[in-house]
């Protein structure tokens, strides 16, 4: 299984495939709930960026957040990141706002996904 495919933007959180990443459930869920304790510092940040209408600064973020959603199978976060990271390049800052709303509630969806599997956050 190729475990470097484009995420399904469909799913809050693939559990099924982090857990076939990783071959251990406590293990995933552990990874799983950590990235859920980063968000906190990513809402942070994104609000920020918002603030002070930092185009570079929320490139850099929307990179970093795309990676890490990614690697923990977070679709859906990955998905919108990935398409704030490409409005902040073309700096579509109407844009930029409206997706990081939707990442913020999307945030929200996947702490509960994750904590529906019985993981600790």
């Amino acid at each position: 299984m190729n475990t470097h495919q484009t995420p399904s933007c469909e799913l809050v959180f693939d559990i099924e495939k982090l857990i076939y990443q990783f071959d251990d459930k406590a293990f995933a869920l552990e990874i799983a709930s950590h990235f859920v304790s980063s968000v906190p510092e990513y809402r942070e940040e994104l609000l920020v960026c918002l603030d002070q209408q930092d185009s570079k600064q929320t490139l850099s973020l929307a990179h970093r957040l795309r990676e890490s959603a990614a690697a923990v199978k977070a679709d859906r976060i990955s998905c919108i990141a990935s398409e704030l990271e490409s409005a902040a390049q073309e700096n579509r800052g109407e844009h930029v706002q409206t997706l990081v709303s939707e990442l913020l509630l999307e945030f929200d969806n996947f702490a509960n996904a994750v904590r529906n599997t019985g993981a600790t956050c």
